[in-house]
């Protein structure tokens, strides 16, 4: 089928129809040509100065961690330290 050929046909569908072949058309560009050009090799930091980052990025991490401690303290009622010194007290550990 020559290119003319292809025009024609196409030249007679509606307008909706042609959009659509018009969007396939982009489809198998996209898809074949575009496809088989060389990529480009990913370097590290390539992305380098193409994101911005708030100030406080970190400070819901930090608000995060500073919970799961606090939480943590919360959960042991003796203190390790004291923990060993109550063992020693009643002899269960020796000095």
């Amino acid at each position: 089928m020559s290119e003319l050929d292809l025009m024609n046909r196409v030249s007679k569908l509606p307008p909706n129809l042609k959009e659509e072949v018009s969007d396939f058309v982009d489809f198998l560009i996209n898809k074949h040509i575009t496809a088989s050009s060389p990529k480009q090799p990913l370097k590290f930091g390539m992305m380098k100065g193409n994101f911005i980052m708030s100030e406080d990025f970190d400070e819901a991490l930090n608000l995060i961690d500073a919970r799961l401690i606090e939480e943590r303290r919360s959960k042991d009622s003796i203190p390790f330290d004291n923990f060993l010194h109550q063992l020693k007290d009643e002899g269960k550990l020796d000095s």
